[in-house]
């Protein structure tokens, strides 16, 4: 949505951008099961690859809640290089 508006085109999966997007969010993604998850998935763009690494998360705060371990108190952490 927002990248084609910046874009102002189609995405297109076969897009190598967007492969370069979808690699640099999941090497950004501090949380190792969600970048685990979004590996094994291999989204096609990065729109894709953001609803799956918030439905894993969302998953995996459940899981901790069911274990009695509280939930995840954070949003998908990403680690800037540049701080």
């Amino acid at each position: 949505m927002l990248a084609r508006d910046a874009c102002e085109s189609e995405l297109d999966e076969r897009d190598p951008m967007q492969r370069i997007l979808v690699g640099q969010f999941t090497d950004g993604l501090i949380d190792q099961p969600v970048r685990m998850k979004l590996i094994r998935s291999n989204p096609s763009n990065l729109t894709e690859a953001v609803n799956m690494a918030l439905k894993e998360q969302n998953i995996l705060k459940r899981v901790n809640m069911r274990k009695g371990h509280g939930g995840m108190n954070h949003m998908i952490m990403i680690h800037n290089p540049w701080r």
